[in-house]
This record gives C-alpha cells, sequence and structure tokens, in this order.
C-alpha cells in the first residue's frame, strides 16, 4: 500500500462504531498559520473543541492523504473534536508536497549502506521553517479554544515533524499525546537537549508504529526513535506489524482509543 509519496496510506476497513451522540459533523477547508487546511469537527463553528487533533502527511502526498481518518473516526468520537490536515508547504509538481525536500533514492541508498547513524544525528535542511508554521497554526486553534487536549500525529515526514514540535513548544501548548506513524529518529542531538531544556516534555503519551517490513525508513530507524523517547522520560506505546510503509486498521483502532481516553 502507499510508499513515502503514494496514496493509499491507511489500509481499508471497518472502524469503531459510533457513540449515540448524534455530532453535528463538517469539513472545510481554511488557510491556518499559513497552511492550507482541512478541517473536520463535530461540533459548531461558534462551540470550542475539547480536542484538537493535528495530522501531517508524508513526503510527496497532501493534505488529502490522511484526512479520511477524519471522518472515518470522527463518528466515534464522544467529546467536540477538530481534526486538522495540513497541506506541506514545499511543491514538488502536480498535487505533491513536502514539509522539506528529501532525496528519497539516495535517503533509501543511505539507510541501506550502514548510514542509520549519521541520519538519525542530521537535521534536515528545511525542518525548523515547517515547524514554525506548524507551531503557528498550533497557537491559532489552541486560541479558540485553549482548554483543548491537543495531538499532534504524523506520518513518515510528517511524523518526523510532528516530534520535532513537540519538542519545541512551550509547556501551555504541549500535546496530550504524540502519535508517530513510520517514523525515524532524527536530529538526535538537538532534539536530547530540547528535551533537557524543557522537562514537561516527559508528560507526551506516545504512540508509535511501524512495519518490520517498511522499504522506506526501514523498521530500525523506528525502533531508535522508540529508544530515543524512552531514555528522554516518555512513555511509549509502540506497535509492529507485519508490514510495509503504511497505517493498519488495529494500529487506527489503538489510535481512537488514545482519542477518547483524553
Amino acid at each position: 500500500i502507499n510508499a513515502e509519496y503514494g496514496r493509499d496510506t491507511i489500509e481499508k476497513g471497518v472502524l469503531p462504531a459510533s457513540s449515540n451522540w448524534k455530532p453535528q459533523v463538517q469539513t472545510f477547508t481554511r488557510t491556518i498559520g499559513g497552511l492550507e487546511t482541512i478541517v473536520t469537527q463535530n461540533f459548531p463553528p461558534e462551540n470550542e473543541a475539547e480536542v484538537i487533533v493535528v495530522i501531517c502527511h508524508g513526503y510527496g502526498a497532501n493534505n488529502l492523504d490522511l484526512s479520511s481518518i477524519g471522518s472515518s473516526v470522527i463518528g466515534a468520537m464522544n467529546k467536540k473534536t477538530q481534526f486538522l490536515f495540513p497541506n506541506g508547504p514545499i511543491p514538488l509538481g502536480g498535487a505533491s508536497v513536502a514539509w522539506w525536500n528529501i532525496n528519497i533514492e539516495e535517503l533509501i541508498t543511505r539507510f541501506y549502506s550502514g548510514q542509520i547513524h549519521q541520519i538519525t544525528t542530521e537535521k534536515p535542511v528545511g525542518i525548523d521553517n515547517a515547524a514554525t508554521s506548524l507551531i503557528s497554526l498550533i497557537k491559532t486553534v489552541k486560541s479558540k479554544s485553549p482548554k483543548a487536549a491537543l495531538v499532534l500525529a504524523g506520518f513518515s515526514q510528517g511524523s518526523m515533524l510532528s516530534t520535532h514540535v513537540s519538542l519545541l513548544l512551550e509547556e501551555e501548548y504541549i500535546p496530550q499525546a504524540l502519535v508517530v506513524w513510520s517514523g525515524a529518529l532524527i536530529n538526535s542531538e538537538e532534539w536530547r537537549d530540547h528535551c533537557a531544556k524543557r522537562p514537561y516534555v516527559k508528560n507526551i503519551r506516545v504512540l508509535q508504529s511501524h512495519g518490520t517490513s517498511d522499504p522506506v525508513l526501514p523498521f530500525q530507524v523506528g525502533s531508535r526513535l522508540t529508544q530515543f523517547l524512552k531514555e528522554n522520560g516518555m512513555e511509549v506505546s509502540f506497535m509492529s506489524f507485519s508490514g510495509g510503509h503504511t497505517i493498519p486498521n488495529n494500529v487506527l483502532t489503538s489510535f481512537v482509543s488514545l482519542l477518547k481516553s483524553l
């Protein structure tokens, strides 16, 4: 199913049935923090959200790629919930965008030629610009719903950005949960410094998943991220699965359970 820059990231299947609560579901597009964003929520716009979920797509996809998660999951939510799917700012041609530029072929070659340690310490050029935009989006939506629980999630490159931003945010904006689908450890030295300067990041609950036969981001780089987060005090629920660069249904089910627990 999906390579990093394909479509159909999510396995097809049935998500948990909705509760007896009948929310008012609406989907629309807004520019928030300079990012074109698909919004799906189950409450009127004049109300405040109780849960805000920001989900970042992978390299070469766009915000449509994961937006079906919002429409599929929203019916299972028993709180006023807002899903936001921002679009990456870097055009790659056609509808494909990215959060920062990557040479995918070169990256995969480096992974499989034994350069994993070097890659995990490198800081991607452009990640801070992407982080600035995402932080602006977060602060904008939190200003309208200051008491809402925040969840940052992402797939592949989007999960790297979500992790990076989670370690940068001030305490008043810190997410209650970080969801990492097919992610990787990068920028490890700077991330370690962020954790030391922001001890409150230990309160972030992490749900992470990775396929054991992922051809784009090897399982090992996901495992290194798990180890890093645990070493820096975070509670990590790690789900491995037999498969590639995708999000299986059992992982989505755990994601819904996490959201409903907030």
